[in-house]
């Protein structure tokens, strides 16, 4: 895929890279056993970011639906399959990787479109989404260079495109009163922004990149999309969640911005 750098005539634990994709790191340039070293260890960003909601509110989980709970969880294996693939660059560690977003991408969805309604108000939403994320998953899954490549970005694309969609739709609808809600939102959108930027570069740019001194050790597909796309995640799904709770669900909570963004629950009064 990009153009990597690699250890003259050495070939780390796992072996020659099985992956349809191998991006702008060089293999094994810091360990004999992580293909991608600084990708590998960045990838845990991700799985921190999915989690850290849980943990952070755990002594509140009552108020958290299973809906976000799922969605959380699931960012949380998309980071810990990325850790596998650009770990190994192993074929089936890619799978650990990209099956998981089609279905974390599929939750958000049904999260989105669900936001406004207490109950649920779109009986065939679920299967459908389903049915995407199944098919999405057998297309993908099997070994076809270029087409694996064009097939995943195309069904996970499409998916991505319309979230985005609903989101920009959900941001616009926020009263100019919800002034945290907007900047963490806000937030989302720019890491998001700046993550996809740093992606494309890595990707279309690798020669250009691998002039610049030790880029391999810095490089943006590790310390910036990871780094980003976790941040991204973590502030546009609280701002969600809290917003059904706020709004859609009525209860008694505030969102604060630091020292990271999270919803305060606000105690019953004592009779």
């Amino acid at each position: 895929m990009a153009a990597v750098a690699t250890m003259e005539g050495f070939e780390g634990y796992w072996g020659p890279p099985t992956a349809t994709m191998d991006w702008c790191e060089g293999n094994y340039m810091v360990t004999p056993y992580a293909a991608e070293f600084f990708n590998s260890l960045t990838s845990m960003f991700i799985a921190v970011a999915g989690i850290l909601p849980i943990l952070i509110h755990f002594r509140r989980r009552d108020c958290m639906e299973w809906r976000f709970i799922i969605a959380f969880l699931s960012v949380t294996i998309v980071g810990l399959g990325s850790v596998a693939f650009h770990g190994t660059l192993l074929f089936e560690h890619q799978r650990w990787d990209q099956v998981p977003m089609l279905w974390t991408v599929a939750m958000i969805l049904y999260v989105l479109f669900e936001q406004k309604h207490v109950q649920p108000a779109y009986r065939i939403l679920p299967v459908a989404l389903f049915v995407y994320a199944v098919v999405a998953t057998l297309a993908t899954s099997k070994r076809s260079g270029d087409m694996q490549w064009f097939s995943f970005h195309a069904f996970f694309g499409l998916a991505t495109f319309l979230a985005v969609c609903k989101v920009t739709l959900f941001y616009r609808s926020l009263p100019t009163d919800m002034t945290e809600l907007r900047k963490v939102m806000s937030y989302g959108f720019i890491a998001l922004g700046v993550a996809i930027t740093v992606w494309l570069m890595d990707l279309k740019l690798c020669n250009q990149l691998h002039m610049l001194p030790a880029y391999d050790y810095w490089n943006f597909h590790a310390w910036g999309w990871h780094l980003m796309v976790s941040c991204g995640l973590y502030n546009i799904l609280i701002g969600i969640w809290y917003h059904r709770l706020k709004v859609v669900l009525e209860k008694d909570v505030s969102l604060c911005l630091s020292p990271l963004p999270h919803i305060a629950f606000v105690p019953p009064k004592l009779a």
